[in-house]
């Protein structure tokens, strides 16, 4: 369906959006 596709885009887009976070955090430590 496509509100599984959704759901599925939207929690990749949120994972790419949280990497950097955690790159930075892996960084500075």
């Amino acid at each position: 369906s496509i509100d599984a596709v959704m759901n599925t885009l939207c929690e990749g887009l949120k994972r790419l959006i949280d990497l950097p976070e955690h790159l930075q955090r892996l960084l500075l430590e």
